[in-house]
């Protein structure tokens, strides 16, 4: 009996619709494995493969996908995938900051959002001119970075140019800006446009791309910037196992014998409890006296709950008292400082205070370069070890983005003496070494401001 032409008619355009479906799936799995590649490409220009060229590349996949995209759909689906490419590795490395599984949940969530409003952008304006699709992808995501590098999550810990932080020679976009989002934007926008040069085949987009990939080249050369001066500082730090609750008078002779003129100790390295605060300073006081150095002294304070640090002179008088201002999330609830800084003059050098967290911003730093600090020292306790590596970046950040010296003391991480333009010049790795003092010749620029 032969099957009526209606019914074979009717599973034909069935067969066919399921045949398209599949190539359309198949196209849309396709799209989302390259995407989820090019995030993989952002993780492995970062700690601990440091190839952050990378970055030159790894945006072409989710904006070739989602300039094509048939969908909003589609464009979703291709974002989210580029989204764990980078953050699922990432969050391995950092053990996802020891966060609950909720907090863990919360924090892919907002990584997901962010990524997804610039793809969002993206895909609607892909029909614009490609330089003016560029112009906006670029400002895009340039405006994304900065919004969460402003929330009190990490500061400018993945921002694309603290990826660069460990070639400060190839950082003059940010050291002649000042900023950050200068390396974003050329990032993206050539990008960009290669994506527009290869959908609509036009030679005009790539020469573009060529001439701004070039000039970015040229101005992110930076070479070192000479030094005015040396100020000798001696940096405390120890391990995970605290392993310098130990003799802190010992190390301050240490410190003092090997010439240090300041001696700076990790974040809460001490604490005052209630009603003992007159005689604590009145101890730090005859530290400083005794080992006739400068004394940093970070403690966390029982009778004002806070973080917070002291600074003493040589004659053991208290010079003045910082509270850290950017708090850590889920980690610390007393109330934060006001950011009021903080400088001393030590040998005719001008040496600010901040603590931990507070480097991971621009505000701080900016505050105390403009202030004429050229030195900012910073007690630091790292948490999670593994966080160790991006928190030094950061660190190296703010002195390419400010002309100032960093010296950073430091438990469960490494201490370090950065000299202006991002130059590491002394590294104590306590992760590995365990306690120890690091003492360096710390070179300074003159104060300009900024």
């Amino acid at each position: 009996m032969r099957e009526p032409p209606d019914r074979r008619r009717g599973r034909t355009i069935a067969i066919r619709a399921i045949e398209a479906s599949k190539i359309v799936a198949d196209r849309r799995a396709r799209w989302m494995l390259a995407c989820s590649s090019g995030g993989l490409l952002l993780f492995l220009a970062d700690y601990p493969v440091q190839w952050p060229w990378l970055q030159l590349v790894a945006f072409v996949p989710v904006l070739l996908a989602v300039s094509g995209a048939p969908s909003a759909l589609s464009a979703v689906a291709y974002s989210v995938s580029w989204t764990l490419g980078r953050a699922i590795p990432l969050g391995f490395m950092v053990d996802s900051f020891r966060l609950p599984w909720w907090a863990r949940m919360a924090v892919l969530a907002y990584l997901i959002g962010l990524d997804l409003l610039f793809v969002w952008v993206v895909f609607r304006v892909r029909a614009l001119g490609s330089g003016l699709f560029a112009l906006v992808a670029a400002a895009a995501f340039a405006a994304i970075e900065a919004a969460d590098s402003r929330l009190p999550l990490w500061g400018t810990a993945r921002t694309l140019a603290r990826a660069w932080a460990f070639l400060p020679s190839a950082c003059g976009l940010v050291s002649r800006s000042g900023d950050t989002f200068a390396v974003s934007s050329v990032i993206v926008g050539v990008q960009a446009l290669m994506v527009m040069g290869v959908r609509r085949r036009e030679h005009r987009s790539f020469q573009l791309a060529a001439v701004i990939l070039a000039a970015g080249a040229i101005l992110s050369f930076a070479p070192r910037p000479p030094a005015a001066r040396t100020l000798r500082i001696a940096a405390v730090g120890w391990g995970t196992a605290r392993d310098a609750a130990l003799n802190v008078e010992g190390r301050i002779r240490e410190a003092g014998a090997a010439g240090a003129r300041l001696v700076v100790f990790p974040e809460v390295a001490f604490e005052v409890s209630p009603g003992a605060r007159q005689a604590t300073e009145a101890h730090w006081s005859r530290l400083a006296r005794e080992g006739g150095v400068w004394l940093v002294i970070p403690f966390r304070d029982r009778d004002r709950p806070g973080n917070r640090l002291a600074v003493f002179d040589p004659g053991g008088q208290m010079r003045g008292e910082y509270t850290k201002r950017h708090l850590v999330p889920l980690a610390e609830s007393f109330p934060p400082g006001d950011g009021a800084p903080l400088i001393v003059e030590i040998g005719g050098v001008r040496v600010g205070v901040a603590i931990c967290q507070d480097d991971n911003f621009r505000d701080i730093a900016r505050v105390y370069a403009r202030r004429g600090a050229q030195i900012l020292v910073v007690p630091t306790l790292e948490g999670p070890p593994a966080v160790a590596p991006y928190h030094l970046r950061n660190s190296v950040l703010r002195t390419i983005e400010n002309p100032m010296a960093l010296v950073r003391a430091t438990a469960q991480g490494q201490s370090a003496a950065i000299a202006p333009g991002g130059q590491i010049v002394a590294l104590f790795d306590h992760a590995q070494r365990g306690s120890g003092v690091l003492v360096a010749d710390v070179p300074v620029e003159t104060p300009t401001g900024r």
